[in-house]
């Protein structure tokens, strides 16, 4: 007899190079020990270049210790349900899940990847079931043109064009094949708990969008009660000693309002900013500059500095008195303030400089480079003048063509021409002379 161990190496080296071989060698080796497998178990399945290579290997006390066609029909799941399973599936959606539109919603919403990932249930139109795998559900999502739930998107879009948004929604763990009823069951269960997830993540997003919007609308008003502290009529404490108002002069009160008015437009900031900094001893960085108020002797600006800690504003009150003390119309309050804004110098924006050729500083350089210049310009002018003068007149080349060994058919030409030229000639000097003119 062979030794055991000698068996069970020969019987795996078989297997691995064919396992068809199995059947008839066993025998020689083993006979009446084991029961040999059917030959559909012992097949090799391929597609040449595809598929793996199926096997039943046995132990040496000759049971099966692995057998990858059965272990393959336990462990792989199909890609697709059939058509039975899909319908049953889609059914029991229908029926066991309530309102299917919005469940669908919720799950494309919840679970839609970037660049939808903003995307909340007000503004999808309609969900659609695509598809259900053993894997994921396909959900297609209709919105507005425009709504691609980016986290700039606003709730409501104009137009009626819609656009279709394909979600997958991948299940927790892979639905195994182990009948209708089981499938269809997995399927509401893994449908279930992934509506909690993206019911909780909604919740979220909301509450995330909703303190955005909160911060939002805090900064505006901030920014606003901000303005109005800049702007507000000062307490009477404030006022410095040359301040004067109009009292009972009614046109120039509403000058004064005018005025004030003007100035806290946007195109005066940076005026105000640099009226503050030329009239005040700030040396902290102004972000903006108001006018609180214009009076017949001034003007009371109020600023903002910026702070090593941004949370913290500082407001200074900065007055402005005008050089020719109070003023009685509203021409010369109008041309007080003018003047005042036209002493401001602004930044200027910085322009790259020139490139400039420097010039040589020594007296003896520049005499040499300018005789070198005219000398250069001597030489030029004298070639000009020699190549002029060595240069044929016109009438020596006309003499010098007429000179030249011709042809009898060019001197024929040439004798019809001058010929005709003559003829003209005459003709004109006799029309000349009958009209008196010669």
């Amino acid at each position: 007899m062979y030794p055991a161990k000698f068996l069970a190496l020969t019987r795996l080296l078989l297997v691995l190079a064919h396992p068809s071989w199995l059947v008839c060698l066993s025998s020689a080796f083993m006979p009446g020990r084991i029961s040999y497998p059917d030959r559909h178990s012992l097949s090799l399945t391929h597609s040449y270049d595809t598929s793996a290579l199926l096997a039943t290997l046995y132990g040496k006390d000759g049971k099966i210790v692995r057998d990858d066609e059965q272990e393959q029909k336990q462990q792989v799941t199909t890609d697709i349900f059939d058509d039975v399973t899909s319908s049953m599936i889609r059914e029991s959606v229908q029926s066991d899940l309530g309102d299917v539109n919005s469940l669908l919603t919720r799950l494309a919403c919840g679970f839609a990847p970037s660049p939808h990932d903003h995307l909340l249930p007000r503004q999808v139109v309609s969900a659609t079931l695509k598809q259900v795998t053993p894997k994921q559900l396909s959900i297609a999502v209709a919105v507005p043109a425009g709504n691609r739930g980016g986290s700039d998107e606003t709730d409501t879009y104009a137009g009626d064009q819609l656009v279709q948004i394909l979600v997958p929604v991948v299940f927790q763990k892979a639905v195994k094949s182990d009948g209708e009823a089981q499938i269809v069951k997995s399927v509401i269960n893994q449908i279930q708990q992934l509506d909690r997830i993206a019911t909780d993540r909604l919740i979220q997003r909301e509450k995330q969008k909703e303190e955005d919007s909160a911060k939002q609308r805090g900064a505006g008003l901030v920014e606003q009660e901000l303005q109005r502290d800049l702007t507000e009529e000062p307490l009477a404490v404030d006022w410095p000693p040359w301040w004067t108002v109009p009292q009972l002069k009614i046109m120039l009160a509403e000058e004064c309002k005018t005025l004030k008015s003007l100035l806290n437009e946007a195109e005066f900031l940076n005026e105000l900013v640099a009226l503050c900094k030329l009239h005040s001893s700030i040396k902290k960085p102004i972000r903006q500059a108001k006018v609180a108020a214009v009076g017949t002797s001034g003007i009371f600006l109020r600023a903002t500095l910026l702070d090593d800690n941004e949370n913290d504003i500082t407001i200074v009150n900065v007055p402005i008195p005008f050089p020719g003390g109070e003023m009685t119309t509203s021409d010369d309050l109008r041309e007080s303030v003018l003047t005042l804004i036209e002493t401001v110098e602004l930044p200027q924006e910085e322009t790259p400089a020139e490139e400039t050729i420097e010039s040589p500083s020594d007296l003896s350089e520049t005499i040499e480079i300018r005789a070198e210049e005219e000398e250069a310009t001597e030489t030029a002018t004298k070639m000009e003048e020699e190549t002029r003068q060595n240069e044929p007149t016109q009438e020596e080349m006309v003499a010098e063509a007429r000179k030249q060994p011709k042809s009898p058919e060019e001197e024929a030409r040439l004798a019809a021409k001058y010929a005709a030229i003559a003829d003209v000639g005459e003709r004109a000097f006799t029309i000349l002379k009958d009209l008196g003119m010669i």
